[in-house]
């Protein structure tokens, strides 16, 4: 998960990082760098509150990226 834009998040690095790992998914939400930690506990938040047969969580869906071709 990555949405920080600066010179030490390069954006092309997160979604290989992510296939490189078996079933790895990527999401990509826009954020400040001051809101990155928040991001990662909302994220957190959200998939503690589903089960894995119920999949994503609502609030995250639209955000996923493919990472597979």
């Amino acid at each position: 998960m990555n949405g920080v834009q600066d010179k030490i998040h390069e954006q092309e690095h997160y979604p290989k990082l992510a296939a490189l790992i078996p079933k790895g998914r990527f999401f990509h939400i826009p954020v400040d760098e001051s809101q990155r930690e928040q991001l990662l506990g909302l994220a957190s938040v959200l998939f503690s509150q589903v089960t894995k047969d119920e999949g994503l969580p609502e609030g995250l869906r639209g955000f996923e990226r493919s990472i597979r071709s």
